[in-house]
């Protein structure tokens, strides 16, 4: 049994599909901040998603003292229920030189908050407050590019200077 009786009718019916699903496809929603830490560094963080009330959101990006990449990180942040703030909880580790970072953070949709930073380093665990504060547009950090898997994007090799 068909539904669609005439090419006018299978016409109407293919319209209706594409408009029915162009409607159904979430936009995309991504956002990149920067923020200035009290310890001088740059923070460059890309949002997976918007930051909606009680959303969670994936996060990643990178932490840069100047022009050099000190630390990529991964993590996500919990939107409170009022959609008023988010709650960072970001994390990274560098190999190269067995260190540990967490970092904890109660921000605005922009970035400016407060928190406590962990690092693990040389098997010594400490832990500092940190404070960020956003900054009005992201400054002149090497250019990005995808990565191999095409979902998330990398500095150049330039910018990875302590990390090989």
């Amino acid at each position: 049994m068909s539904f669609c009786k005439t090419k006018d009718s299978l016409k109407k019916a293919g319209l209706l599909l594409g408009l029915s699903m162009v409607a159904a496809a979430p936009a995309s929603a991504q956002a990149r901040l920067c923020a200035a830490d009290s310890f001088g560094e740059t923070i460059l963080l890309q949002t997976d998603s918007n930051f909606d009330a009680g959303a969670l959101v994936g996060l990643r990006g990178w932490i840069f003292n100047g022009a050099t990449l000190v630390l990529p990180f991964t993590g996500s942040g919990v939107v409170n229920a009022a959609g008023t703030s988010v709650r960072v909880s970001i994390e990274a580790v560098n190999h190269i030189n067995n260190q540990r970072v967490g970092i904890g953070m109660d921000t605005d949709f922009l970035l400016n908050g407060t928190g406590k930073f962990e690092n693990v380093d040389s098997d010594v665990y400490r832990i500092h407050p940190v404070s960020w504060t956003a900054l009005d547009s992201c400054p002149d950090l090497p250019p990005f590019h995808p990565s191999p898997d095409g979902d998330t994007t990398v500095p150049p090799s330039s910018a990875v200077k302590g990390l090989r």
